[in-house]
């Protein structure tokens, strides 16, 4: 996993790179910005450091049931 975000460290210098992970922690640590999905609607976007700080919407979107 450690040479996959090296890699996507890297190529985000020069290219937009879309990507989905199960990992939230793996996608926030590597990601700029975060958009939630639910249904196909984007329901929530903000900075990967801002949705890291925001518990909130961590525990309503992203917690597993």
């Amino acid at each position: 996993m450690q040479q996959i975000g090296e890699l996507i460290d890297d190529l985000s210098q020069t290219t937009t790179i879309l990507f989905t992970d199960q990992s939230v922690r793996f996608a926030l640590k590597h990601a700029q910005r975060a958009y939630i999905l639910e249904k196909g609607q984007v329901v929530h976007e903000a900075s990967s450091q801002d949705l890291k700080a925001d518990q909130a919407t961590q525990d309503r979107f992203l917690s597993v049931a």
